[in-house]
């Protein structure tokens, strides 16, 4: 079953747009949580944000070569976890949002 170029771009973007939503939300939650007094730490994030995005792209991009994609999609997601636990943790601490 063949669809035509318009449905093509309709499924594609269904498949994609909640996924890429929910990946660019933890970047902007993140800066929301610093502190109104720390606000000299947001040039220190978006720093590691860039430097992390660097890294774990390349890093990615090897371990699936190695390892597979597998690997590399249960790394990933447990990383994701482990980052959601500490800006919970985070969170709790400070009830900002």
């Amino acid at each position: 079953m063949r669809l035509d170029l318009h449905w093509r771009i309709v499924l594609s973007v269904l498949i994609i747009l909640p996924l890429g939503f929910f990946l660019g939300m933890p970047f902007p939650i993140g800066i929301s949580m610093i502190l109104p007094g720390e606000k000299r730490f947001t040039s220190f994030a978006w720093a590691v944000n860039g430097f992390f995005s660097v890294i774990g792209t390349v890093s990615a991009i090897i371990l699936a070569m190695i390892m597979g994609f597998k690997f590399v999609f249960i790394l990933a997601a447990f990383i994701y976890i482990i980052a959601m636990a500490l800006a919970l943790n985070r969170f709790r601490k400070t009830n900002v949002i």
